[in-house]
């Protein structure tokens, strides 16, 4: 799993949570997206808010090149109104959190993705191509 959070303390806090778990790489900026592409990763956990690349940012990067891997936003927006707005984009997170996280919402989600890849699904959302 790769974190990505630019905030020093919510990034401590993200290593402490998934402390005991393998292969679990945090990042404060984009490197992670370059770390994503040239190495086996199973999900991606981002913050939305950042300076430079933020978390759409790395969605739609990721996404050209891996587009079935996994991308959940963590964020502090109201998930009932989170593509206000963005209706048009066709790139769509798998999951959303909510800061503060609760470690049982994490494992939840990544429980949850992990099967929907054993079981040969796509995403969870689904991509509607434009014409």
């Amino acid at each position: 799993m790769v974190i990505i959070e630019d905030n020093k303390i919510n990034s401590f806090y993200m290593s402490q949570l998934n402390e005991g778990f393998g292969n679990v790489r945090v990042f404060l900026n984009s490197d992670a997206v370059d770390f994503t592409l040239a190495n086996p990763v199973d999900l991606i956990l981002t913050d939305l808010h950042m300076p430079g690349p933020d978390g759409w940012d790395a969605l739609r990067m990721v996404r050209k090149e891996r587009e079935f891997l996994p991308v959940l936003a963590l964020t502090s927006e109201n998930r009932d109104s989170f593509y206000t707005g963005r209706e048009d984009t066709e790139d769509r997170f798998d999951r959303v959190l909510s800061k503060p996280l609760v470690s049982t919402e994490l494992a939840e989600a990544v429980l949850s993705c992990r099967q929907s890849r054993a079981a040969g699904l796509t995403k969870g959302w689904k991509r509607v191509k434009k014409s």
